[in-house]
C-alpha cells in the first residue's frame, strides 16, 4: 500500500513511476555523497510506497557503480506486494548482478552491510504499531555497529545515523531531498489523507469508538457536531452554557452514557472536547475556561482570536495562554508551541503546525456552517487520530 504523500499525488496525475525514479537516482547520489569511501549496503524494505523508494535507490546505485556489493532484504512475501511498481522493481532487482535479494525475510536473516538503508514503513504509519516481524527487524538492525540511514521517516523504535526526507522533514535533523515533478501539489491534501485515519466499528465494544465532549451556547451548534459524529460512530455529550442577569449555568443536554452531572466528570470521560466559540461574555466563563484548558489543554479543540491574523482555532495544545500582537506570525505561533496545530479560517482555510503547512482555496467569511462544521469534523477525528491527521483528513472531506 502506498503512503499518504503517494496516493495524493497519483489523484493528481503524477506518474508515479516516474517519481519513485526520481526519488530513488537523488538519494542514491546523496548516500554516494555521505559515504564516498564505502563499497557495501543492505536495504531492509517492507511492501509498502517507503519500500519503493528503497528499491529504486538500490537500482540507481547498482548503475551508478557496479562495484558496489549490494544487499536487499525484503520483510515480507514478495506475492504479498499490493503496488505493481515496487513488484515491477523487484523483479529488475533479482535481475541485477551486484545485487543479492533475500525474499520473505526475518530478523535472524538480516545481514549488514558498510551502510544499512531502512525503508520498511512510510508516513502513513505514523501513530501505528509495527508487527511482530517489524518490531523484530528493528529491534536487531538498530544494534548494528555500522552506519543506518532511513528513508523519508524512521520505523519506530530507533534513531537512525541519518534521515534523508522526501520534500520536507519528517524529523528534527533530516537531510531534505526536493523531488521535482511534485513542488505545486506539496500544500494540497488528498483522499491518502482520509485513509490514515482509524477505521472505527460499529459492532465494536461501546468504549472503542471515540468520545467528544461539546461546550457552547448554541444548541444548533450542537445537532450540527452530532450529526457529523455520528457518520465517524463518535459518541457526543454536550453542555449548553446559558447567562441570566448575575450567572452562568451549564445545562447537560445530551449525556449517553448516563454519567452525573458534574461536568469535570465528562473532560475525564470525553477523548476530544471542543469549546465552540462563545458568543457569551462573562469574566467567570472565562476563568472556567481558562482553568480547565489548563488540566485537559491535551484534548482540547478552542477557538482563539488572535490581533492580526484572524480566527484561528488551536487543536489538542499544550498550553493555552497564547499571547498575540500585531508583531506575531504564523510561524512564530508554530516555533513556539510545536505540538499544536493552528488552522486559520478566513478566504481560505490554512492548517499548519511546526513541519507542515496545508491550505485549500475556499471562503469561510460568508458561510459560518462551513466554519464551524470544519472545526467539529476535525475535533471529531481527533477522538481517535493525532492532531495532523485529524486536521488534513476533515480538510481533504472539504477538498473531495
Amino acid at each position: 500500500m502506498q503512503n499518504t504523500f503517494y496516493k495524493n499525488l497519483l489523484y493528481y496525475g503524477v506518474n508515479l513511476e516516474s517519481l519513485y525514479d526520481e526519488a530513488g537516482s537523488l538519494i542514491a547520489e546523496k548516500l554516494i555523497q555521505l559515504f564516498p569511501n564505502v563499497n557495501s549496503f543492505s536495504f531492509v524494505l517492507g511492501l509498502a510506497g517507503n519500500a519503493t523508494d528503497g528499491a529504486f535507490t538500490a537500482l540507481h546505485l547498482s548503475s551508478k557503480n557496479k562495484n558496489f556489493k549490494i544487499k536487499v532484504f525484503l520483510v515480507g512475501r514478495q506475492n504479498k506486494i499490493e503496488s505493481k511498481i515496487l513488484s515491477e522493481s523487484i523483479k529488475k532487482i533479482k535481475d541485477q548482478e551486484n545485487i543479492e535479494f533475500y525474499n520473505d525475510c526475518y530478523a535472524k536473516d538480516i545481514k549488514q552491510s558498510d551502510v544499512n538503508v531502512e525503508a520498511l514503513v512510510g508516513t502513513g504509519f505514523e501513530g501505528k504499531k509495527l508487527n511482530k516481524r517489524f518490531y523484530d527487524v528493528i529491534k536487531r538492525i538498530s544494534h548494528f555497529q555500522n552506519k543506518i540511514v532511513a528513508i523519508d521517516i524512521p520505523a519506530p523504535h530507533y534513531t537512525p545515523d541519518v534521515t534523508l526526507s522526501l520534500n520536507y522533514p519528517k524529523t528534527y535533523d533530516a537531510e531534505v531531498i526536493k523531488l521535482s515533478q511534485c513542488t505545486e501539489y506539496m500544500p494540497f491534501v488528498g483522499p491518502g489523507d482520509l485513509e490514515e485515519l482509524w477505521d472505527p466499528n460499529d459492532k465494536s465494544h461501546k468504549n472503542k469508538n471515540g468520545k467528544l465532549l461539546w461546550i457552547g451556547n448554541n444548541e444548533e451548534n450542537y445537532e450540527l457536531c452530532q450529526r457529523l459524529a455520528q457518520d465517524y460512530l463518535v459518541k457526543t455529550a454536550g453542555f449548553l452554557i446559558n447567562k441570566n442577569s448575575s450567572s452562568i449555568s451549564f445545562e447537560l443536554i445530551s449525556n449517553p452514557d448516563k454519567l452525573s452531572n458534574d461536568i469535570e466528570k465528562f473532560f475525564m470521560w470525553a477523548d476530544h472536547v471542543v469549546i465552540d466559540k462563545l458568543t457569551i461574555k462573562s469574566y467567570i466563563l472565562d476563568l472556567f475556561i481558562h482553568d480547565i484548558s489548563e488540566k485537559y489543554h491535551s484534548k482540547m479543540t478552542s477557538f482563539i482570536s488572535l490581533e492580526n491574523i484572524g480566527s484561528i482555532t488551536k487543536i489538542c495544545v499544550n498550553d493555552d495562554k497564547v499571547i498575540a500582537n500585531s508583531k506575531i506570525s504564523m510561524k512564530s505561533l508554530s516555533i513556539k508551541y510545536p505540538e499544536s496545530v493552528f488552522v486559520h479560517l478566513d478566504n481560505r482555510i490554512l492548517i499548519f503546525n511546526n513541519e507542515d503547512m496545508k491550505y485549500l482555496n475556499i471562503n469561510t467569511n460568508y458561510n459560518s456552517n462551513l466554519k464551524i462544521g470544519f472545526v467539529y469534523q476535525m475535533s471529531i477525528y481527533a477522538t481517535k487520530n493525532p492532531a495532523w491527521t485529524a486536521a488534513r483528513a476533515a480538510l481533504s472531506i472539504l477538498a473531495l
